[in-house]
């Protein structure tokens, strides 16, 4: 799994402070002690260049619903085919027939790629994740063969008990 952090400052209230760079590379570290590898960031731009580089041409893609992809562009990028992958999200939303759509979204989950994001990371490495639809957890889990989530700087916490 690839966690890629952004240092943009959050539009929502309360979330107006980011942590400071010891805190972002203590959960860093602690995230790869976990089996996550995350890479900093510092604009929207780098983040969506560095997922973009990541995904092997031919690809299966799929996403989770996710405010951070669309404030770096890669929601768009994926919906107007200007890229060499296979988007299985188009797949699953257009399918107008609910047991098709179901068997889609299902296969889904175990596509090449899978990206999106958490809701909170802990400085001591864990995450939380939460999901409308409950889509992305076995995705996230065990499914997807490559989970990359973007994340941003302000949804760290110091733990879990804290949120």
């Amino acid at each position: 799994m690839s966690t890629i952090e952004t240092a943009k400052t959050p539009s929502r209230p309360g979330w107006d402070s980011l942590p400071n760079k010891q805190t972002v590379a203590r959960t860093i570290e602690s995230l790869k002690s976990r089996g996550i590898s995350a890479e900093l960031v510092g604009t929207p731009q780098e983040a969506l260049r560095l997922i973009a580089g990541k995904i092997r041409e031919g690809a299966e893609v799929m996403t989770g619903a996710s405010a951070s992809l669309d404030q770096i562009g890669f929601t768009e990028l994926l919906k107007s085919g200007r890229h060499h992958w296979k988007n299985l999200k188009e797949e699953v939303m257009s399918e107008k027939d609910p047991v098709r759509q179901r068997e889609l979204r299902v296969k889904a989950t175990g596509a090449e790629y899978f990206i999106g994001s958490v809701h909170a990371v802990a400085e001591t490495g864990e995450v939380v994740v939460a999901s409308a639809s409950g889509s992305q957890i076995p995705a996230y889990a065990f499914n997807a063969r490559n989970v990359i989530w973007v994340v941003g700087t302000q949804k760290i916490v110091q733990a879990l008990k804290k949120l």
